[in-house]
């Protein structure tokens, strides 16, 4: 439960009233157009306090990375099976590797790993949202829902992709191990073996290799998505995302998911080398296999993959965020509404 502070600017004397303190069981932004006894939207305003990590970032963010894994997790089944095989590998594109995967281990297997998936995107999403909210609070101090530039927003994302990268490190080791198997296991089975053969240290596999894809990709992300909708905003001829039609939200989203996947995609190559354990534990060493066996082509196996599947996994992670914030809005009007009607009928 977070505490709003509520404002009303003096309006008549029976509509003074100063620093009211109201718990919200939400947490709403500022208050949708209300018309009560000439009390109207630029005289009634609800913000969070300063420096206050926001639960509405972190709901949204939960149920958009919901929306991301079961919309992309078969293309990012074939992306780690395409990373992470050997140079004379069984697969010889995503077409095959789907084709290969479903015949020879059924369609299920497509959705292996779908447990880990969920929580390392969880994880990572309800993490970064709220850490992308956190410090755009604190570094701006802004409680308009004015936007900020693309280069700011991409800034934002680039120090809460190192929050989230700490976050998921864990889980995206468990996702890679069993997305690899082509023999049934099961999750704890794979953190027992993760466990015996690494100790604690297995379960950090992979974390540089996670700084160096989640910062840039963050930059990217948020980066593209401020730019991309902006666009879409001015072409639908509104003045805020939460304004936008569903699938040009689905379009910036999912085109911003590309941007990012397009730049980073070798990081994330070595990440998944160094979580599958097939040449130990470090970078360096990853680097150099995928080098010495491969060659540069290496580092972008499984890169049609990754591009293809952002599209639809982030169009659709930024429509869970985007809707859940609009209801949160919704919930907050019809609350404050509420309020001010009590308050006003206590005064006659």
């Amino acid at each position: 439960m977070h505490r709003f502070k509520i404002y009303f600017r003096p309006i008549t004397a029976r509509h003074i009233c100063d620093c009211w303190h109201f718990n919200f069981w939400i947490l709403g932004a500022d208050a949708a157009s209300h018309h009560n006894g000439g009390i109207t939207r630029r005289h009634f305003h609800i913000h969070p306090s300063h420096h206050m990590l926001d639960l509405r970032e972190t709901t949204a963010g939960t149920v958009g990375a919901i929306c991301n894994v079961y919309a992309g997790l078969p293309l990012d089944v074939a992306k780690v099976r395409l990373q992470t095989q050997g140079p004379r590998g069984i697969y010889t594109g995503l077409s095959d590797v789907l084709a290969k995967t479903a015949r020879q281990e059924g369609v299920r297997a497509l959705w292996k790993g779908a447990t880990p998936a969920l929580s390392s995107a969880i994880l990572e999403n309800s993490v970064l949202f709220t850490a992308q909210g956190a410090i755009k609070r604190l570094v701006f101090a802004d409680t308009t829902t004015a936007p900020l530039p693309p280069l700011h927003e991409a800034s934002l994302g680039a120090a809460a992709g190192v929050f989230a990268s700490v976050a998921i490190t864990p889980s995206e080791v468990i996702k890679c191990r069993l997305q690899t198997t082509t023999h049934a296991t099961s999750i704890a089975a794979c953190v027992r073996h993760v466990w015996t053969a690494h100790g604690p240290r297995g379960f950090l596999q992979g974390l540089p290799a996670v700084l160096l894809r989640d910062v840039p990709f963050g930059f990217c992300f948020f980066g593209a998505y401020q730019l991309y909708t902006s666009q879409l905003m001015a072409l639908q001829g509104v003045d805020s995302r939460r304004e936008l039609h569903p699938m040009a939200v689905v379009l910036a989203g999912g085109a911003a998911g590309s941007t990012g996947w397009a730049f980073v995609f070798p990081a994330d190559v070595i990440k998944s080398r160094m979580q599958v354990g097939t040449t130990g534990v470090g970078f360096a060493a990853a680097v150099r296999h995928v080098w010495q066996t491969q060659g540069l082509r290496g580092f972008y196996r499984g890169w049609s993959a990754a591009v293809l599947r952002s599209f639809p996994a982030d169009g659709s992670l930024f429509l869970g965020v985007e809707m859940t914030h609009r209801v949160f809005g919704w919930m907050a009007a019809q609350d404050a509404s509420r309020f001010v009607a009590t308050l006003v009928a206590k005064e006659k």
